[in-house]
């Protein structure tokens, strides 16, 4: 078909990418870009979809995102103070990602793996550059003074974690060996978490750094280290510290080493108010809200989300968003762990575990979670690809 020859051009690929990742520093503080960049992602979008569905194929994962964010934008709706606007630019923003590199990926996995690197590697060279000549803070929004090109310090692991694991994953197609271009990656990726120093991404790239240490001798010797066994030991922590509160197990290494209080910063008050209104609106929840709104619920300037990923979800969109969220979840970790022995699949599942870890007392719904996710729904053509290549 015609599009297979289009979507092989890696240019072409990243330029259709490109809209749906525009820095926070242009959306908050650059308006005429931003203007721009909101057409070119409706104008990527509308062509994306147009490829995908000119293939005529149509995949679980893809169907389930629909799903997802169909039930969030039909929550907002439902509720006369909520942002449609903001659910329906969300929502089309984590289609088109998913349907694009779900696309190329039929066709060519190296190559959506180089494009989505190629972006990863721009957007954390830029920051780290803003990081270096602004160390003070790029801009100050209404909350933050200490932003940078990607937005306030505990969300630039948002962009750098993916692009730890996408390198790693194009190392896989020479025989794992860490190139040169990786370790540049990490080093930057590192110091850039390290000089802003938010606890969470502290946390986040310690876990890879040791994975990426140790992945040979001991993750390649297990098989106890899976994604099967990260889900239980994520919701093991998640109802420990959510929702019991045992977190005084982790006293040290909250108070001393990470100089947080036990509350993770007032997280557990946010929780408490969060689940509070959960109750009333347990369906279908409260939709995709203006920050202020939820502000002025929560009682807090700063509690703009709940700062946990399940909570936000039964906010957003009560059960039913996250039984499609848990499918979702389901479907990536049974093709994984067909494919639990190869190293491809190791990365992508740590990945995951790692993102898991932050969403306990962070709110990771976003685009370049759902990517990872594809890339582990996907694993099978990737695994094959590297032994094509290896061959």
């Amino acid at each position: 078909m015609k599009n297979k020859s289009f979507i092989r051009n890696t240019l072409i690929v990243i330029l259709l990418l490109i809209p749906f990742f525009t820095p926070e520093y242009l959306i908050n503080e650059i308006f005429r870009i931003s203007n721009i960049f909101m057409y070119y992602k409706y104008i990527a979008a509308v062509i994306i979809l147009v490829l995908y569905l000119w293939q005529g194929k149509i995949s679980k994962y893809i169907i389930a995102i629909l799903c997802y964010n169909i039930t969030i934008i039909v929550a907002t709706s439902l509720n006369s103070s909520a942002n449609i606007n903001a659910a329906i630019n969300s929502a089309i923003s984590l289609v088109s990602v998913c349907l694009l590199l779900e696309l190329v990926m039929r066709e060519d996995p190296k190559k959506a793996i180089k494009a989505m690197l190629i972006i990863f590697e721009v957007l954390i060279y830029l920051n780290f550059l803003t990081i270096i000549l602004y160390p003070e803070g790029l801009y100050a929004s209404k909350l933050y003074s200490n932003n940078w090109l990607l937005g306030y310090d505990n969300q630039h692991i948002i962009t750098i974690l993916p692009g730890i694991a996408v390198s790693l994953l194009y190392s896989s197609y020479d025989g794992n060996k860490l190139k040169i271009r990786t370790i540049i990656l990490i080093i930057i990726s590192t110091i850039s978490v390290i000089v802003t120093f938010s606890a969470t991404s502290v946390v986040a790239i310690a876990l890879m750094l040791i994975f990426i240490i140790v992945r040979k001798k001991i993750f390649n010797n297990t098989k106890i280290l899976n994604l099967k066994n990260y889900i239980i030991t994520y919701l093991t922590l998640f109802f420990s510290i959510v929702i019991i509160r045992m977190q005084e197990i982790f006293r040290y290494l909250i108070v001393e080493v990470l100089h947080k209080s036990l509350t993770f910063t007032g997280r557990t008050l946010i929780w408490d108010r969060t689940l509070d209104f959960i109750k009333y609106k347990p369906l279908f929840g409260y939709g995709v809200e203006n920050a202020t709104v939820r502000a002025v619920k929560v009682g807090w300037d700063n509690a703009t989300h709940a700062h946990n990923t399940i909570l936000e979800i039964l906010y957003k969109g009560g059960f039913i968003a996250l039984f499609i969220y848990t499918y979702i979840i389901t479907i990536v970790s049974k093709n994984l762990m067909k494919y639990k022995d190869k190293m491809a699949s190791k990365i992508i599942s740590f990945t995951i575990f790692t993102f898991f870890i932050m969403m306990i007392v962070e709110a990771r719904d976003v685009v370049n979670f759902y990517i990872i996710l594809l890339l582990g729904y996907n694993i099978e053509r990737i695994v094959k690809d590297i032994q094509k290549n290896e061959g």
